[in-house]
């Protein structure tokens, strides 16, 4: 059985204060390991109090150098709010720093006041999020091709990859059939990609 812990840096009462939510939950994060936790995950969310961390690979990249042997992954990188080779570059980042601990969890997003902060029409998300975990999907394992939301020409990302690729550990989530079919097509094809669908 693998079992992961999840601070949730949650502060919407404004009981105290952004920083002391920070402490108290970066204070559990590092007992994770000691406590026999298999691994750490974070979601992604902005704007609000609630989760309170815009930034998940740069989360985890800090408890990397934290801990020893927890792998580290997220639940998920919203693709529709990222470029895909920055997202490529952080989490192969991630897994050099950490020793090919990194799980990457992507998705396609639903708050519609996060998007909405982002000047991010929702109802271009599935097709973003489509083309991106495409995109992220094809990064891990080769050259990146052009594509029509993105102006990208085939080039190389150094590092070009995970510390373990082809590992199955990408992880994606999707709700409507559209990104279900695409997230299925991109497992089929990326050496041992699993994607579990929540529905």
């Amino acid at each position: 059985m693998h079992v992961g812990f999840a601070p949730v840096f949650m502060n919407t009462s404004g009981a105290m204060s952004d920083l002391d939510c920070f402490k108290h939950e970066l204070a559990l994060a590092d007992l994770a390991e000691p406590l026999g936790f298999d691994s750490i995950w974070q979601p992604e969310h902005h704007f609000s109090g609630y989760e309170m961390t815009p930034n998940v690979l740069q989360f985890l990249t800090y408890m990397a150098g934290r801990t020893k042997t927890v792998r580290l992954g997220s639940m998920v990188v919203v693709l529709p709010w990222h470029n895909p080779l920055r997202v490529v570059e952080d989490v192969t980042q991630l897994d050099y720093y950490s020793g090919g601990r990194a799980i990457l969890g992507i998705g396609r997003g639903l708050g519609a006041m996060e998007f909405g902060g982002f000047g991010i029409e929702m109802s271009d998300t599935r097709d973003l999020f489509v083309e991106k975990a495409e995109t992220v999907v094809n990064a891990l394992k080769t050259l990146v091709p052009g594509s029509a939301f993105l102006s990208l020409s085939a080039i190389r990302l150094p590092p070009c990859r995970p510390v373990r690729y082809p590992r199955p550990r990408n992880h994606a989530t999707g709700s409507c059939p559209a990104c279900t079919r695409h997230l299925s097509m991109a497992a089929a094809s990326s050496a041992g990609c699993l994607v579990p669908i929540s529905q």
